[in-house]
């Protein structure tokens, strides 16, 4: 008989899709049938066979379909039906066209035959099927086929549209038969499978598929994921919402006490330098805190040769000191000092004169000759000499020490302005005046040419440089009358001396003599040392 091919009606139902296809013709009653709880098909011929189509599901990518294919006597005439073949059909790539036969020779297999039939389990088409007879016990006769296994591909269309086709035959044997036709007929029972393709174009994600169910699971939960960068500069962490699913933070150095952290190297780590510290200073011993990591500049303690500020002095000069006058001689000399004394006016004159600081100025014995000439005065006449390797043994330059550091426009680099110096040392002649002035002040002291020793000790600042024929400027109001000892001195001022000798060796004893002032003759000048130990 002839069949028209109706519409096609899709029901949603889970993860699958139920397709219910009508099919009519002449004398034809159409029904659906629920073949199982899965999708099922069915079309009803009252001339012929029923046909149904279920497929369990839902189905996963990778999995293998499995259908049953039902095909049981449907003829209220009681003609037998042949069944000529049994096959499926697929429709993969979506294009409606159903191109891929299973299987691809023969027909599917059958798994189950039951009623009046004669087809049997594992038997070949074709076979019966028959109206039930009573008498015999037998129902109408069934045959259920199964789909040959299918793995559906990861290229294969969603839903997969199967068809299964029985090709049949009415062999119009019943007796009485009216509108019978032996013509061969094509019954389909479409069924659509339904699988995810469980991708989500997300690269953190695991993409999985269980019983239809796609799962999306982070990458940062596997724990076999590696976001390892081969830097040891960074912290590697998952981190699912990043392109490339990784975090690579960089980590950051530690501080370290006395070092400079110049980066991170990627194979071996941080980088670090020693601190420099060093201040161009040989006398200083210069080394990094650890902690504080702030350098340290410790003077060397005794100093090596030619540390410290140290200098040395030549040169000589005259002077006169009028303890009586406030920075006046009676000539009226602004160069002279400030004195405190009643001696009416008898200014003391005096010249100086030698060295002091070589061949060295270091420890343990500095070197040095100075001789100090007071000419005339109210101390009298006297000649008082020091010196380190000069007669008599016993004088000697004790110590040496320069100040003030840099030196005056006019006068040669040195490293200081000032220098102090002190010993012992003698006096080589005096005449009666100068020893009862010194007996006055020491009467218990002796004073004997050649003989007795005496502590002194000398303050020059070398500030100023003489004038034509050696004459010097007077100083002027700033320049301090007792000069800047102990203080930075000015160089608008002329070279300042000052000696002080004490009644014995004693730097103790009383100060017998003590004259000072900006010198009116001479030059006084402060040179760098002469870098040679004696030790």
């Amino acid at each position: 008989m002839a069949i028209k091919a109706g519409r096609e009606m899709p029901i949603e139902k889970g993860a699958c899709t139920v397709r219910i296809k009508t099919v009519v013709g002449s004398m034809a009653a159409v029904m659906m049938v629920g073949f199982s709880a899965n999708q099922a098909n069915a079309q009803f011929l009252r001339h012929g066979i029923s046909v149904q189509k279920g497929c369990d599901g839902p189905f996963c990518v990778g999995d293998t379909t499995s259908c049953t294919f039902l095909v049981s006597y449907n003829d209220d005439y009681g003609d037998t039906t042949m069944i000529m073949e049994a096959y499926d059909q697929l429709d993969t790539d979506g294009d409606g066209t159903f191109e891929t036969r299973i299987p691809a020779a023969g027909n599917l297999p059958i798994i189950e035959a039951g009623g009046n039939t004669t087809c049997t389990v594992g038997g070949s088409l074709p076979c019966n099927l028959g109206p039930a007879d009573p008498g015999a016990g037998l129902e109408a006769g069934f045959v259920i086929f199964q789909q040959n296994e299918y793995v559906i591909g990861p290229n294969d269309v969603s839903p997969l549209e199967d068809q299964g086709h029985v090709i049949w035959q009415d062999q119009c044997d019943a007796p009485g038969t009216s509108n019978c036709s032996t013509a061969v007929n094509d019954a389909a029972a479409p069924a659509a499978t339904m699988f995810p393709t469980c991708n989500d174009d997300d690269a953190c994600t695991n993409d999985s598929c269980d019983g239809g169910v796609c799962s999306f699971e982070s990458v940062c939960l596997d724990p076999n994921y590696d976001c390892d960068d081969s830097n040891v500069c960074t912290e590697d962490v998952c981190d699912d919402t990043l392109d490339g699913c990784c975090a690579h933070n960089p980590i950051p150095c530690e501080e370290r006490a006395c070092y400079t952290n110049t980066g991170c190297d990627p194979a071996s780590g941080c980088q670090y330098e020693p601190v420099t510290c060093d201040d161009g200073d040989p006398c200083t011993e210069d080394s990094c805190n650890p902690d504080t990591g702030a350098c340290d500049f410790v003077v060397i303690d005794p100093p090596p040769i030619g540390c410290g500020l140290a200098c040395r002095v030549t040169g000589g000069g005259v002077d006169t000191f009028d303890r009586l006058s406030y920075g006046q001689s009676k000539k009226g000399d602004a160069s002279l000092a400030e004195g405190v004394s009643d001696d009416g006016g008898n200014a003391n004159r005096y010249t100086m004169g030698g060295q002091a600081g070589a061949p060295t100025a270091e420890q343990p014995q500095p070197y040095g000759e100075w001789t100090h000439h007071n000419q005339r005065g109210h101390n009298g006449r006297f000649v008082f000499h020091a010196g380190t390797a000069s007669a008599p043994p016993m004088t000697e330059i004790d110590l040496i020490e320069c100040s003030d550091a840099g030196w005056c426009v006019q006068a040669r680099p040195a490293p200081a302005k000032q220098i102090d110096f002190q010993g012992i040392g003698t006096f080589k002649n005096l005449d009666n005046k100068a020893e009862m002035s010194f007996q006055d002040i020491a009467p218990d002291a002796s004073f004997v040419a050649d003989e007795t020793l005496h502590w002194f000790s000398v303050h020059i600042e070398d500030l100023g440089e003489p004038g034509h024929g050696g004459a010097v400027e007077p100083p002027a109001a700033f320049c301090p009358l007792e000069g800047s000892a102990g203080a930075l001195a000015d160089c608008g001022c002329p070279d300042f001396y000052e000696i002080r000798i004490h009644a014995t060796a004693d730097p103790s004893s009383p100060m017998v003599y003590h004259v000072y002032g900006y010198i009116t003759g001479g030059n006084l000048q402060i040179h760098p040392p002469i870098l040679r130990s004696t030790r």
